[in-house]
């Protein structure tokens, strides 16, 4: 059984980011100049962007920024690359007072063909205890769910490992051109599309494992490092919580 990356996500806390209010525009516009985006909604609460060539959205209000990517394919390679790109276009126009908070996470998850099997596997991790709690009890382990909470230096690490079901799967329709639509709008329905199709969504049941590493007050530029020692924590992971095949 593998690991297989399910999504990637980032956060920025802002301390006094009202500029946003004064330059959601100019936001915007550069975002989707500079690095792809496309503008889904504008509004005085907060702007929302997406990027149909990798999956990536985008959201940024006067309390920060998010951005999340569904189903990478490089290992995060691109999400690195507009993580940085975006935060660094959104602090010099927002120019917030202070980022207090920086949060990198990803979820990667391994499928199974039931529901007894995920419930199984999620009983072959953690310590002894829920067996020894179960013959206290008179009763048989079922499943369960495992939560840690690990720091070091300026990190807070958490880990989850739990059973779930994709008993339902939200897909994007495909996009049709609009009457007298640009060469623009066009290419960009063009690049929607192309990402739907090679969307290829979970489905049954699976282990999923969530990690989110966190930092207070992170110094300006921190942002490949501390996505660097996500992957690396992750690496980790995998090897402690494996399968056979």
């Amino acid at each position: 059984k593998e690991w297989q990356p399910l999504s990637f996500h980032f956060r920025h806390k802002y301390e006094q980011g009202y500029r946003y209010l004064d330059h959601c525009g100019e936001f915007m516009v550069r975002a989707e100049l500079e690095r792809g985006f496309v503008a889904g909604d504008a509004q005085p609460t907060g702007a929302k962007m997406d990027h149909p060539d990798n999956g990536t959205h985008l959201e940024l209000d006067s309390n920060g920024l998010t951005m999340r990517q569904e189903s990478p394919s490089d290992d995060g390679k691109a999400f690195l690359e507009n993580v940085v790109g975006i935060s660094q276009l959104a602090s010099e126009l927002v120019k917030p007072n202070h980022i207090y908070y920086s949060g990198l996470a990803a979820k990667l998850i391994m499928l199974f063909s039931s529901e007894a099997e995920v419930f199984a596997a999620s009983l072959r991790f953690g310590l002894p205890y829920h067996d020894q709690l179960a013959d206290s009890l008179g009763m048989s382990p079922h499943m369960q769910e495992l939560t840690y909470d690990f720091s070091a230096g300026s990190y807070e690490f958490q880990v989850a490992l739990k059973p779930v079901a994709f008993n339902s799967v939200k897909r994007d329709v495909r996009r049709n051109y609009g009457f007298r639509s640009t060469e623009n709008q066009r290419k960009n329905v063009d690049r929607w599309n192309a990402l739907e199709d090679s969307r290829n969504p979970p489905q049954g049941y699976a282990l999923m494992l969530e990690t989110d590493l966190r930092e207070q007050n992170p110094p300006e530029g921190a942002l490949p490092q501390q996505f660097s020692a996500l992957q690396k924590y992750i690496e980790v992971l995998k090897g402690q919580f494996r399968l056979p095949t």
